[in-house]
């Protein structure tokens, strides 16, 4: 079992819809971030490719300059219910 960050990820995205009143909100992450890509999913967050881009102050085949971007709206939240 791992230390809860899909948990702690749920409680931040229930936030974000209900008091805050967000339509939609977004996940960036460093591509080769597995465990942080795994979170995203597993609270109902989907890839937008066309998010994704390189961190230009790193250099061309440094392994964190490519991240990849994550996006979960209010009705999805709200479908997935008691999965998240």
């Amino acid at each position: 079992m791992g230390p809860g960050y899909a948990t702690e990820g749920a409680r931040v995205a229930d936030a974000a819809f209900t008091p805050l009143g967000r339509r939609e909100i977004i996940s960036i992450t460093v591509a080769a971030n597995t465990r942080s890509i795994h979170v995203m999913q597993r609270i109902g967050m989907q890839r937008d490719p066309a998010g994704d881009f390189d961190y230009p102050r790193l250099a061309e085949g440094d392994p964190l300059r490519r991240h990849v971007h994550y996006r979960i709206g209010r009705e999805r939240w709200e479908e997935m219910g008691e999965k998240h």
